[in-house]
């Protein structure tokens, strides 16, 4: 049995060993978006510029494609601060699966160990000692079981934010590219 439970514990780290690993990856990953992201946002502020410039050169409807170059950019700031919020969002994500899967080991771990000890005291329901290592036993098995729930839980929350986040994304670079659009034909 303590072999199985060292073979487990091995295992386990193992796989947070590359869990691990591939969260690094991610962070990685996450950073070249937020510098394409800004890279974006300087060509954008050139772009207005340059409209702004062309802009000036129309006397009619100046005022107009002024409005909208200022609402264009205000609204690529808007997206790269929210690109950004996912990125950190997604890598606390994956932190947080790390986190939901080693609770949910432990979590198993305590269930197992209330197991034994509730059967080593129905042979002896009399020994006042074995009863209350199972109490303990049971106490840390519904801690355990409470503390994954709260982690799946916080879990669920990261990712309806993602989901809610990029629906948010998706609209603004939709209304970005009309706003370019229209100033295109102008």
């Amino acid at each position: 049995a303590l072999f199985t439970f060292f073979l487990f514990a091995f295992t386990a780290n193992a796989q947070l060993a590359e869990d691990s690993l591939k969260l690094t990856q991610f962070s990685e990953d996450s950073l070249k978006l937020t510098q394409f992201s800004e890279d974006s946002l300087k060509l954008i502020k050139k772009q207005a510029a340059d409209s702004s410039k062309a802009a000036k050169r129309q006397k009619s409807d100046s005022l107009k494609v002024v409005r909208q170059i200022k609402d264009s950019i205000e609204l690529s700031e808007k997206i790269v601060k929210q690109k950004k919020q996912l990125a950190q969002l997604e890598l606390l994500l994956a932190e947080q699966q790390v986190a939901v899967k080693k609770d949910a080991e432990n979590a198993q771990q305590a269930a197992d160990e209330n197991s034994r000890k509730a059967s080593s005291l129905a042979n002896d329901s009399q020994d006042r000692k074995l009863a209350k290592r199972a109490s303990r036993s049971a106490d840390d098995a519904k801690d355990s079981a409470e503390k994954a729930r709260r982690s799946v839980n916080k879990q669920k929350n990261i990712e309806e934010d993602i989901r809610s986040l990029r629906s948010k994304i998706g609209k603004g670079e939709d209304k970005l590219n009309k706003i370019r659009n229209t100033l295109s034909v102008l």
